[in-house]
C-alpha cells in the first residue's frame, strides 16, 4: 500500500474531486482534498461529471430525475436540466476553488460528459500514476456502495479514495490510522504524517483485526515495528469487532480530523463499505 500524490509539476498525478451530484458537496470532503493536496505539495482538479444518460432520460416528459444520493428529485426538461447541472457545477468549482486558494494549493477544473467511472479512468490516466480521488457529495448508504467498489476495482491510476459521510466535520484533531496487518503499516504511517504535519496533529493507531488472538499479534507486531519513543499513540481496544469498531472508536471516542483505513478488509468490507464511513463524523481516506 503506497498513499500517495503526485507533486505540483511533476504531472503523474493530482486529486481529483469527483463532482456531479445535484447536491451541495461536502466542505468535509472539500476542506480534506485540499488539505492532501497541501499534504503532499499536490494540486487539485475539480472534475464535474454530466452522466449522459441523465441527461438523454430528462428529454421524456415522464421521467424523474432523482440523485444518486437520494436527496434531491428533479422534475423538468432537459433544457431545465441543463440549467441545474450548470448551476451546481459552478457553485461547486467555486467552493473547491476558493478552499484551494485559501490553502495555496494549485487549482484547475473542467466539466466532462461521460459516465462516472469511465470520466474517473481518464482522468486518472491522463496523468498517472499517483492520483487520490475525492468524492466531493456526502456518501449515502444506499447509493454509493456500488459506485465506490467500481471505481476502486476499475479506476486504474489511484492510491485511495477521499470520502465524507453527511454528519462529516472537518475539525482539528488526531489523524488516525486503522491498521489491519503490518504490511501496510510503514505506507499508512508515512501518509499519516505527511497529513499531520500540516498542522501539526497528532497520529493515533487503532489495530483492527478479526478476533482477541489476531488483535494480540497485531499489536505486537506493531509495537515492535514502531520501536520504543514512537509519537504515535496506540488507541486501547474496544471489545467488539466488525464495523462498529470504525464508527465507535474513530467517530465517538477520540474525534479525529481523518480516519486512514483499508477498502476491502476486515473494517470495510467491499460489500458494505459505505455504511460504516458514513456514519464516522470525519472524512476518511479509503486506501487498496
Amino acid at each position: 500500500m503506497i498513499a500517495h500524490v503526485a507533486e505540483a509539476g511533476e504531472d503523474r498525478g493530482r486529486v481529483v474531486v469527483r463532482m456531479g451530484e445535484f447536491v451541495p458537496a461536502s466542505p468535509a470532503a472539500v476542506a480534506a482534498a485540499v488539505h492532501v493536496a497541501r499534504a503532499f505539495q499536490s494540486e487539485v482538479e475539480g472534475l464535474f461529471i454530466e452522466d449522459p444518460d441523465v441527461f438523454s432520460a430528462a428529454s421524456h416528459a415522464y421521467v424523474r430525475v432523482v440523485t444518486q444520493t437520494g436527496r434531491a428529485r428533479i422534475n423538468g426538461s432537459r433544457v431545465e436540466l441543463e440549467l441545474i447541472a450548470e448551476k451546481f457545477s459552478v457553485a461547486a468549482q467555486r467552493q473547491l476553488a476558493q478552499a484551494a486558494q485559501a490553502a495555496g494549493v494549485k487549482f484547475s477544473a473542467r466539466v466532462v460528459r461521460e459516465s462516472a467511472v469511465p470520466a474517473l479512468q481518464a482522468a486518472c490516466a491522463e496523468r498517472g500514476p499517483w492520483n487520490i480521488v475525492a468524492f466531493a457529495e456526502p456518501l449515502s448508504v444506499s447509493h454509493h456502495n456500488a459506485g465506490l467498489a467500481a471505481a476502486f476495482a476499475q479506476v486504474w491510476g489511484t492510491t485511495g479514495y477521499l470520502v465524507a459521510g453527511p454528519r462529516a466535520l472537518w475539525r482539528q484533531g488526531p489523524i488516525v490510522l486503522a491498521v489491519e496487518d503490518v504490511d501496510r503499516l510503514t505506507g499508512m504511517v508515512r501518509a499519516g504524517q505527511r497529513l499531520a504535519g500540516v498542522h501539526g496533529d497528532p497520529i493515533w493507531l487503532l489495530p483492527v483485526g478479526d478476533d482477541e488472538i489476531a488483535l494480540d499479534w497485531l499489536e505486537g507486531e506493531i509495537r515492535l515495528m514502531l520501536g520504543e519513543g514512537s509519537q504515535i499513540k496506540m488507541l486501547p481496544r474496544p471489545h467488539f469487532s466488525g464495523s462498529g469498531l470504525l464508527q465507535r472508536a474513530a467517530l465517538y471516542d477520540c474525534a479525529p480530523r481523518m480516519v486512514i483505513a483499508r477498502y476491502g478488509g476486515v473494517l470495510l468490507p467491499a460489500q458494505n463499505a459505505v455504511g460504516p464511513v458514513a456514519e464516522l463524523g470525519c472524512p476518511a481516506f479509503l486506501v487498496h
